[in-house]
């Protein structure tokens, strides 16, 4: 199907990846993360595990929660009440479930009605360390701190983990290329460096694209997360967009308005 392009261009101005994928009938996609902010909890079929008391809460009825005053009153409890703690349990033990959660249903993913548009996003393989290069549960119980001993604990807890997740996920993309009755896009982003690191560290991420028939002409090496869907879109969709410049802007949770503009010259 193809979108008027007068109808698309505010939805792309906007930012609003998800509203164009909506307008083209596609089923969205999403899972739970344990940061309700980055949540799309009204997707068609969002994915969360079933924990708590009564089954847990659905995500209408957190998602009610947190849009009122009670939501104040529970973060300014000294301890959780008993019957919400499963729900809002930000743990080792609930982050480990949550990460073999998704990954346990991308696996299956395939087999639902399509086209759609899945939107993961996967609180890994930075801390909390929950998994050892195995795929055994592990407690992130050390301090970080700048000294040898927590830079070799932080390397042997991240070398770990990204191990086992990048495992994983090569399974999950292999089936998905296996079993879907249409080509998929796969993006693998990331959405930051290691905080411990400097700005140009935490500037530096994964930017893997699969593109149907190796459409990969609008692809270059120095790419920012601000062209990625302009990219699938042209070359899936040949809408034509106009690419943006890829300007990386810097700041600190302290300040977080001040920006410094880093250097693009994606150096690993």
């Amino acid at each position: 199907d193809v979108l008027d392009r007068s109808k698309l261009w505010p939805l792309i101005r906007d930012s609003q990846v998800r509203s164009v994928f909506e307008r083209l009938g596609y089923l969205i996609v999403a899972a739970e993360t344990g940061y309700y902010w980055s949540e799309w909890e009204d997707a068609d079929l969002f994915l969360a595990p079933v924990r708590g008391w009564f089954a847990g809460m659905s995500a209408l009825e957190g998602t009610l929660l947190r849009s009122t005053a009670a939501w104040a009153v529970i973060d300014a409890l000294p301890a959780l009440p008993a019957f919400l703690s499963p729900d809002l349990d930000r743990s080792t033990d609930a982050h480990r479930e949550r990460v073999e959660f998704v990954l346990g249903k991308l696996e299956q993913l395939a087999d639902e009605p399509s086209p759609k548009f899945v939107f993961i996003h996967l609180v890994s393989p930075h801390r909390p360390f929950v998994f050892d290069a195995e795929g055994n549960s592990i407690d992130d119980d050390y301090t970080w701190t700048q000294s040898d001993l927590g830079l070799d604990q932080y390397r042997l807890g991240y070398r770990g983990q990204v191990a086992y997740l990048n495992r994983r996920v090569e399974k999950i993309v292999q089936m998905i290329l296996n079993e879907s009755a249409t080509a998929p896009v796969i993006i693998l982003q990331g959405d930051h460096g290691p905080e411990e690191g400097s700005s140009q560290d935490r500037m530096r991420i994964l930017n893997a694209f699969y593109l149907p028939d190796a459409e990969y002409g609008q692809l270059y090496s120095t790419i920012t997360p601000v062209n990625s869907f302009r990219v699938v879109f042209n070359a899936v969709f040949d809408y034509g967009l106009p690419l943006l410049p890829d300007t990386s802007y810097f700041s600190t949770y302290d300040s977080p308005f001040e920006y410094n503009i880093e250097d693009n010259d994606c150096r690993a």
